[in-house]
């Protein structure tokens, strides 16, 4: 990838696992949070995120730079999606590890206010 490629490639890959750490520790708040949560789901992973990456910005860098250097285009887009996937997937690992540990933390603080939460 190009310098300026560089520089796109690190904010898809930090979006993705920024969006996969959100997606995962949602996947940890009881159903009522969890019901909540996702209109903030919407602002932080459709609307920031959303802004922060820049998949316009990789589909232009890799069809320019496929006209003099194919090859190098095809690995720089292989290489966001196989990167951005994997870093989605530590993202999300990491999110419902510390969104585990937070609810564990408040269930033994508050036993009686989170089993009323999560009546299941």
């Amino acid at each position: 990838a190009s310098p300026l490629g560089r520089g796109t490639l690190v904010v898809n890959l930090s979006g993705a696992l920024m969006l996969g750490f959100i997606v995962g520790f949602i996947a940890t708040l009881p159903p009522v949070k969890a019901e909540r949560a996702r209109s903030w789901y919407l602002v932080f992973g459709t609307g920031f995120m959303g802004a922060y990456t820049t998949y316009s910005t990789l589909v232009n860098e890799s069809v320019s730079q496929a006209s003099t250097r194919l090859v190098s285009a095809g690995a720089y887009a292989a290489l966001t999606l196989v990167l951005g996937l994997a870093l989605a997937g530590v993202g999300m690992v990491a999110g419902l590890k510390v969104g585990t540990r937070r609810e564990l933390r408040r269930a033994k603080r508050h036993p009686a206010a989170h089993s009323q939460e999560d009546p299941a």
